[in-house]
């Protein structure tokens, strides 16, 4: 097992990834996606490749601009993987309309596979993995 492999906590991976998303930090969020990843949520289906991701986040975050998003958990599930139970809580700045989420729900669970120290590709829990 090479050094990298041990040092990798998913936990704190998650924490990271979403701090960084509260934040609004896109440089920071886009680092996290391998450029072939696939990402799935419940609400839009799945959005394949970083750069539609990150399309699809500048998008998402330009419409609600003041999401608070808070993890009441984050548990390892593997060497490689974790769990968040997440809420957030956003405006929708044209209607005013307030959005209130919270998960895991079976599609939004995602696993984050490691590519590198600093890259993930992101698929349902529960899938098969391709290589």
């Amino acid at each position: 097992m090479k050094e990298a492999d041990t040092l990798f906590n998913p936990v704190e991976a998650v924490r990271r990834y979403h701090e960084a998303i509260n934040q609004f930090d896109f440089d920071v969020i886009s680092g996290w996606f391998a450029p072939d990843a696939l990402y799935v949520s419940n609400g839009i289906g799945e959005i394949a490749g970083r750069e539609s991701i990150m399309a699809a986040f500048r998008k998402y975050f330009s419409v609600f601009s003041d999401q608070v998003a808070e993890d009441d958990l984050i548990e390892s599930l593997s060497s490689h993987a974790a769990r968040s139970l997440w809420r957030l809580t956003a405006t929708h700045f044209e209607t005013g309309e307030i959005s209130r989420r919270s998960g895991p729900k079976p599609s939004f669970s995602m696993r984050m596979e490691r590519l590198s120290a600093s890259m993930f590709r992101t698929r349902p829990m529960g899938s098969q993995r391709q290589n």
